[in-house]
């Protein structure tokens, strides 16, 4: 029996109530459970409980075994002197309060219908994709959909957290944050961290000196990108960038990446680096004060607009600075853009709104998923495999997090739909 197990069966009531008696033979009838503590102190306040003819105001302690009372030193702990009934599963040995009198127990063990141990069994077993895949389409909809709403702003809250690190490296330059963030994100999962390490590199102010030219604005991007170095290639080009790189790191000394961090296994030729960091340094030469744009942005059509760039010319016939492709204008894509706004956009509007106390903001990161179509990875793949609705980028981020922070870590007793199977006897 794990111990939050029987915290959720006493709080829900999930026992037979029939005929209660303590381990000393008195009859009690719960009046109220209480209200369940997970900090330190009690496990529940406030309970009420009537022992005989007498009505019983105060705390409860739940524990496995009776034992556990002593084992947790509770007799010496003034803490737990109001406590008016020890909720155990097994009794294996009499207990005293902190007053020396013995403590009113009542015995579980065989009062918890032998489905909600199954049920619970079955949860925390190793299962496919996630624990509760047999019963999840039997949990009705409104309750996974206010379960999935709470999961999308544990999610953003939880990418905050992330962000909240890089405003404190940049002194809460809102700006810089979120150019950084950007370019992280530009770099999507295969190389999220050569681009981040590239922008960390390249303060914004030193874009904004060269806010007029594009050639330059790439010449340095590729430069500390780590892609000017190759002496082999002879594409004019090329060779233009090198010789304006060389001038702009004589003044602003920058400092290159280790080339070999990009990574170009499993990419398609469109998602190559030398692509990305084109279509980067187009939108860093369009977008100034991008992030000031987007908080006066309303809706997720402006917002795409605002990420819609392109590679220059050269790269409309190439893949890399050697390897050329049919002509194609290498514009960010719209998979691309609701990638970016996802990850980026959407937990930054919500951050500012948080910090500056803007709730408008908060509720435009949110209307901000609610607007995207879903993302599509293997993940969501197996949750429509499970009849589940994406709906939207809410439904999926919702999901994603639901994976990753409840069913891969077995917390069914934190989770409304797990608590909904055990309690459906």
């Amino acid at each position: 029996m794990n111990e939050n197990l029987l915290h959720y069966v006493w709080k829900y009531r999930l026992f037979s109530n029939h005929h209660l008696t303590t381990t000393q033979g008195e009859t009690i009838e719960i009046l109220s459970v209480g209200e369940h503590n997970p900090n330190a102190g009690p496990d529940f306040f406030n309970a009420r409980i009537r022992c005989d003819k007498t009505i019983l105001a105060g705390n409860i302690e739940v524990h496995t075994r009776s034992s556990d009372w002593r084992k947790h030193h509770h007799q010496k702990d003034k803490t737990y002197q109001n406590i008016i009934l020890h909720v155990v599963y097994e009794d294996d040995e009499p207990i005293l309060s902190t007053n020396h009198e013995a403590l009113l127990t009542l015995v579980l063990k065989h009062r918890i219908p032998m489905i909600v141990l199954e049920r619970y069994d079955d949860l925390q077993q190793l299962q496919p994709f996630i624990p509760c895949h047999q019963h999840w389409n039997t949990v009705d909809e409104f309750t996974k959909d206010r379960w999935l709403q709470r999961m999308v702003i544990e999610r953003l809250e939880t990418k905050c957290n992330t962000l909240e690190l890089r405003l404190l490296e940049t002194k809460n330059h809102w700006e810089e944050a979120f150019y950084i963030t950007l370019a992280h994100n530009f770099g999507f999962k295969l190389n999220a961290i050569p681009f981040e390490l590239t922008a960390r590199q390249i303060p914004l102010t030193i874009f904004a000196k060269n806010k007029t030219n594009l050639f330059q604005i790439e010449a340095i991007i590729f430069g500390v990108a780590g892609f000017l170095n190759d002496d082999r290639i002879s594409e004019k080009y090329y060779l233009d960038l090198r010789k304006e790189y060389e001038y702009q790191k004589q003044k602003y000394n920058f400092k290159e990446i280790d080339v070999t961090l990009w990574k170009f296994l499993r990419l398609r030729p469109a998602n190559f680096p030398h692509v990305r960091l084109a279509q980067f340094a187009n939108l860093i030469f369009r977008s100034g004060h991008l992030f000031s744009k987007i908080i006066e942005s309303d809706n997720a059509q402006r917002m795409r607009q605002l990420f819609t760039c392109s590679a220059t010319l050269f790269w409309d016939t190439h893949y890399t600075f050697q390897e050329k492709s049919n002509k194609r204008k290498k514009q960010l894509g719209d998979e691309a853009i609701k990638i970016i706004i996802i990850n980026t956009v959407a937990p930054f509007l919500f951050l500012y709104g948080k910090t500056m106390m803007l709730p408008k903001l908060q509720d435009l990161a949110l209307e901000l998923l609610e607007e995207l179509p879903p993302e599509k990875n293997s993940i969501l793949a197996k949750w429509q495999a499970l009849k589940t609705e994406l709906k939207n980028a809410a439904r999926s981020q919702g999901l994603m997090h639901l994976k990753k922070q409840y069913c891969d870590t077995k917390l069914c007793l934190q989770c409304s739909v797990g608590l909904k199977i055990l309690k459906n006897e």
